[in-house]
């Protein structure tokens, strides 16, 4: 008979009978992300490890990964996709990441220490941007969604934008209406291909450059390249008029017949520091929007 055989090195004798009893008793075969962490040694692994048990708490606060998630080690899996998806970039979730925890084995003490610095400065601007309890009750606490918003600011980062702190709360006022209006039902076309996006092979390279492109869409103008975002996006526009009861103007509260004759005005006016954002924009009347100057 042929027999498949994993070498394990650097275990202990109680691993090892945990993984008997798992085995022979409960009839329960290892996982992939088990089998890698009994088989690779070195900088990569000890990184990813690193990094989960350090955020261990908050992801289990804002329900990320459930309880069976950390047995299973779920977590340090999901860092090693972060991880290797910031060192070259957006990975379909089918990519061997056995080969990246081979190639990393031995890494350059600089390109960790990068790497770990990113990866923590993203997680805390999420943190700043989300409350306690804001995240785990949003579409970004699925990890579909949350790979996206983490890559995104990543992103962002490393092209040289840095989010503006004081618009924390204006940021998240506009991914909360994402999450409110990305579902199946949404008359939001941007919206439900979001959706469409997380929930049919939501994991694929392909899906998440889609909605990568949309969150920084969104993110950046909330950034230090904002003045360069006078304009609505479409998404911002389909929301805002989808979400003014009776579709009326906010300059003369008359009703707007289409979505077509509609333009959407800055509140605070652009020019005078006003935010290209949802919570600064109102549906107007094209007349009347002109009319304004």
């Amino acid at each position: 008979y042929k027999l498949s055989v994993v070498e394990l090195s650097e275990t202990n004798e109680a691993d090892i009978r945990d993984m008997f009893i798992r085995l022979n008793i409960n009839n329960v075969s290892l996982n992939k992300q088990e089998l890698r962490n009994a088989t690779y040694t070195g900088d990569f692994i000890t990184l990813c490890r690193d990094l989960a048990e350090m955020h261990e708490n908050w992801y289990a606060e804002q329900r990320i990964f459930a309880a069976n998630h950390f047995k299973r080690m779920r977590d340090i899996e999901f860092t090693s996709e972060l991880i290797s998806s910031m060192k070259y970039g957006i990975l379909d979730r089918k990519a061997n990441l056995d080969e990246y925890y081979k190639t990393n084995e031995n890494m350059q003490n600089n390109d960790i220490s990068t790497l770990r610095n990113d990866f923590n400065r993203v997680i805390k601007t999420i943190k700043n941007i989300f409350d306690e309890e804001e995240l785990k009750s949003t579409i970004f606490k699925k990890m579909t969604s949350f790979y996206s918003l983490f890559m995104a600011i990543h992103g962002l980062y490393k092209d040289g934008s840095k989010i503006n702190e004081d618009l924390y709360n204006d940021l998240l006022q506009e991914l909360i209406e994402i999450s409110l209006n990305a579902n199946s039902s949404t008359e939001i076309e941007s919206m439900r291909n979001y959706y469409d996006s997380c929930v049919q092979g939501g994991d694929s390279r392909t899906k998440r450059a889609f909605r990568d492109d949309l969150l920084k869409e969104v993110i950046i103008r909330f950034t230090n390249k904002l003045d360069s975002n006078r304009n609505f996006s479409e998404t911002q526009k389909q929301l805002l008029w989808h979400r003014t009861r009776g579709h009326k103007c906010g300059i003369c509260t008359l009703k707007i017949d289409s979505y077509s004759e509609m333009e959407v005005d800055h509140i605070e006016r652009h020019r005078d520091g006003g935010l290209t954002s949802i919570s600064n924009g109102r549906i107007t009347h094209s007349s009347c929007n002109r009319s304004r100057g």
